[in-house]
């Protein structure tokens, strides 16, 4: 097996997706990795069509593409909560870009398990990555592809659940719109697919409020949110202001708060922080509805032992 930067290959990268991303496992200093090999966008695969000025355009894309999510890979170290798989190592070799994380072993637990959870048990899973959020966006982090592939749940000794963050390939900061915002179109926030139509739309840090909203609607039901059969995708429904049914056996406090997490406008959505407090009401309290005002002290976070 090769060694890449001082990684020794035991797992060599898989054939799946080889266009643009392959995967496999690595070792160094005694820990194990999982690394991905991929290109940047748009790189200049073409380059001996292209006239000199047209490859040094697409060479300083490539370049702050890697300086961007260089960035973005430095600040996910600051927001280290034990459930985000933060990116360890990222450096480059020619068209090549590589990006290491902690090896993680998948274990799957189909939503419909989760979804037949007692009540504390989802209120904690969704705690843990509500606190995980809050972090990020605090940073000014996008993530801007949650969709459960990328939520990998386990169950603590404790016999809870809780969701560990993986997979920051599409991540960005607020401020900073890529070309191209990846993701699952289930997931995706009618702000994006107006920006992606050529219209002027602001993308914050609440379109993963939005996709958050589709996944505990998930965790909870089993399924997804009813939209009318004229529509394929949940934000083509809230575009065109159709409603959203949600599943009547998700808890009415639950619904008012999924309810205002699928709003149509960003601003009227409430922030991941906003969220935990509402689903953290004092002992024997009910679930209270999240403001959406721009709440004083969002600085300070619970643990998520203090959430219980």
């Amino acid at each position: 097996m090769r060694v890449i930067n001082g990684y020794q290959m035991t797992k060599d990268f898989s054939a799946e997706n080889a266009g643009f991303c392959k995967w496999g496992f690595a070792e160094k200093n005694g820990y194990e990795y999982f690394i991905k090999e991929f290109l940047a966008p748009k790189y200049p695969l073409d380059s001996h069509e292209l006239s000199p000025s047209a490859m040094e355009k697409k060479r300083k894309q490539c370049d702050q593409f890697y300086s961007e999510k260089s960035r973005v890979y430095r600040t996910l170290k600051s927001c280290r909560t034990g459930n985000i798989v933060v990116v360890e190592d990222f450096f480059r070799d020619g068209a090549k870009y590589y990006a290491v994380t902690q090896k993680i072993i998948r274990s799957e637990i189909p939503i419909e398990q989760i979804s037949r959870l007692d009540q504390s048990k989802k209120l904690v899973l969704m705690r843990s990555l509500l606190y995980s959020f809050a972090k990020l966006h605090s940073k000014s982090v996008i993530h801007a592809d949650i969709k459960p592939d990328n939520i990998l749940i386990k169950k603590t000794e404790a016999g809870y659940y809780t969701g560990k963050i993986i997979d920051f390939d599409s991540a960005f900061f607020e401020g900073t719109i890529p070309d191209e915002i990846q993701g699952d179109q289930i997931y995706l926030a009618p702000e994006v697919r107006l920006r992606m139509m050529g219209e002027p739309a602001e993308i914050t840090t609440k379109v993963d409020i939005f996709a958050l909203g589709i996944l505990f609607h998930q965790y909870w039901s089993g399924k997804l949110p009813t939209i009318s059969t004229d529509y394929e995708y949940i934000f083509e429904s809230v575009l065109d202001e159709s409603p959203i049914q949600l599943d009547d056996s998700i808890p009415l406090g639950i619904r008012r708060i999924l309810v205002k997490m699928l709003e149509k406008n960003p601003s009227a959505r409430p922030s991941a922080m906003q969220i935990l407090r509402a689903l953290s009401p004092p002992a024997g309290g009910a679930v209270k509805k999240p403001e959406t005002r721009t709440a004083k002290g969002e600085k300070g976070f619970h643990r998520p032992g203090d959430l219980g």
